[in-house]
């Protein structure tokens, strides 16, 4: 048990001599408490309303980056979460939303500051503010991670090198961090860096799930009736120009159905279908009919009365917010339903 403690000091920067000196079962609560405070929480932030959630192109500054596979590092990271509760979303969907409303926008993906740095994927930091709100709010996202790695030069006393690993959860729209998990370990010989780095990656990730585990479950939000409109405690999203249900609103769809059972004083509803002022006038009447119609079979197919719902496609008619910037025209995508009795 020594020996196997001897050899894990090295990945995570207690020194050896230490661990010698102190025995086996000191040395393993030396190393918890480090793990304990190298995670920290929001006590003011319900984590289980943090779920969903994507993650940045990892960033490694100093020494070695080019023998780190951030990656690998990163899909461990997500990996780990996911068994915490977190819906990550892959940094690839990010990449195909952005693309996706700079191309709708007329724009060249430069114009969003889009910027590779060597990297992959692309780094949300570089890219436009506004443009970064669109794509949470369309994707969903209430988390953001933002993940980087430091590695330093070697000690002037031992020669070994000191890589810091930062994992940190950030509201989606930038409004507070829900938790942090800084570590830092010894590199003792160049040639072992990944692997030392994935080490300090298995620690900090396990110990983030200990502290910061989202699965404590919401309240349920009720749908109630406000000025006329159903107001339900989510949007409902569709695929990417088309109007195909996203699979994260079958939830929402099915609470709504419940809804319609528990509430026969309505007897009609119509389903509301809008769009921004992006495309021709037709192509945009089209898909907001389609959307409705999606919405109406989706709802009839869970036992809801056809009778009671009927769907209705306005374009561009009836924006709620000027279509003058990307956040206001995601507004705009919307399906509503209105209560006509």
């Amino acid at each position: 048990m020594l020996a196997q403690s001897l050899r894990r000091s090295i990945a995570i920067a207690v020194p050896a001599i230490a661990t010698a000196f102190t025995g086996c079962a000191a040395f393993e609560r030396m190393n918890q408490e480090r793990l304990d405070r190298a995670v920290t929480v929001s006590a003011q932030a319900p984590l289980y309303e943090y779920r969903r959630i994507g993650v940045e192109a990892m960033r490694c500054t100093g020494a070695l980056c080019d023998s780190i596979n951030t990656v690998e590092l990163m899909r461990q990271v997500r990996q780990t979460l996911t068994g915490a509760c977190y819906e990550v979303v892959d940094d690839s969907e990010l990449r195909r939303y952005y693309e996706y409303f700079a191309h709708a926008s007329g724009m060249t993906l430069m114009d969003f500051g889009f910027a590779k740095a060597g990297m992959p994927g692309f780094k949300m930091n570089m890219l436009d503010p506004m443009m970064q709100q669109v794509v949470m709010e369309e994707l969903d996202l209430e988390g953001m991670i933002k993940a980087s790695i430091d590695i330093g030069q070697p000690d002037s006393v031992n020669g070994f090198r000191t890589a810091i690993i930062d994992l940190e959860l950030v509201d989606a729209h930038g409004r507070q961090v829900l938790w942090h998990g800084r570590l830092d370990g010894n590199i003792t010989q160049d040639s072992d860096a990944d692997r030392s780095v994935q080490y300090l990656a298995t620690e900090i990730s396990g110990q983030i799930v200990k502290k910061a585990s989202a699965c404590g479950q919401a309240p349920p939000s009720p749908i109630v009736v406000q000025q006329g409109l159903l107001d339900l405690p989510d949007r409902i999203y569709f695929e990417l120009g088309s109007a195909q249900i996203s699979e994260r609103s079958h939830s929402l769809l099915g609470d709504l159905a419940y809804w319609f059972q528990q509430h026969p004083e309505v007897t009609f509803v119509e389903i509301e279908g809008h769009t921004d002022d992006i495309g021709d006038d037709r192509g945009n009447l089209l898909l907001s009919e389609q959307r409705a119609q999606a919405v109406h079979q989706y709802l009839t197919s869970k036992g809801v009365d056809a009778r009671r719902i009927s769907p209705k496609g306005y374009g561009e008619s009836r924006p709620i917010v000027a279509n003058d910037n990307p956040v206001n025209r995601s507004t705009n995508r919307r399906v509503e339903f209105r209560v006509v009795r």
